[in-house]
């Protein structure tokens, strides 16, 4: 891994910047040719992101490049420790001494497609679960109740399928009572295991993820609730 070269990246909708240590370059699908054989055996560092930072994933490992996902928050406080400049250069720049960085380098992950997509569904599930404790009061109605059932299973059927295919799957389904639902939600909003003392501080870890956004979501239709 240590010879091969190191670029940090930062993206937006319609462009990223990359930045190799020594000058930024602004890249986009038009000038992507320029940039094909610096990026072919490259490490390739983002932020963790959204719907754009998974395209340009896809776009780098096409052209042979490893990426690798920084852990926002983790980078943000480093970035700050050395510079109060934000800007996309910045952190593409940043990006990349994170990851060069020996004791920073384990808040970096390599990029596995399973994760975005489980991240979605798993936000969803939690959006269906508390929906559903609120609907159910007010639907009389058991055909309508029996849909969002088969629905939420529907669901379920497509989480386990995606976590199945993600390398810490079976590493996970040793635990006990693990069901795949709660393998899922420990991958989507899990690091590595092996930073973690034990498993129940490592799974205490990953659940405070998923359960704060439950916490959200409650928070914000309690405030708008109709009088």
């Amino acid at each position: 891994m240590g010879k091969r070269p190191v670029i940090g990246c930062d993206v937006a909708k319609d462009y990223c910047i990359i930045h190799d240590g020594r000058q930024g370059f602004r890249l986009d699908l038009h000038n992507l040719d320029l940039f094909k054989d610096k990026l072919q055996s490259a490490i390739v560092v983002l932020e963790q992101t959204g719907a754009y930072g998974v395209r340009w994933v896809q776009i780098f490992e096409n052209l042979g490049a490893e990426v690798y996902i920084a852990d926002g928050k983790e980078f943000n406080h480093y970035r700050k420790g050395y510079s109060s400049r934000k800007d996309d250069y910045t952190d593409a720049y940043f990006l990349r001494r994170f990851f060069l960085n020996p004791r920073k380098r384990k808040h970096c992950r390599r990029f596995h497609p399973q994760t975005v997509n489980l991240r979605a569904l798993i936000r969803q599930h939690i959006r269906n679960t508390f929906s559903h404790a609120l609907t159910s009061l007010a639907l009389g109605e058991l055909k309508k109740l029996e849909v969002a059932y088969r629905l939420q299973q529907e669901l379920e059927e497509e989480i386990s399928a995606v976590a199945q295919n993600h390398p810490d799957y079976p590493i996970l389904k040793t635990f006990p009572y693990f069901g795949d639902i709660t393998i899922a939600t420990l991958i989507a909003f899990s690091w590595d295991i092996s930073q973690f003392p034990d498993k129940d501080a490592y799974i205490g870890y990953v659940l405070m993820g998923a359960f704060s956004e439950l916490s959200i979501q409650s928070e914000t239709l309690s405030q708008t609730k109709p009088e």
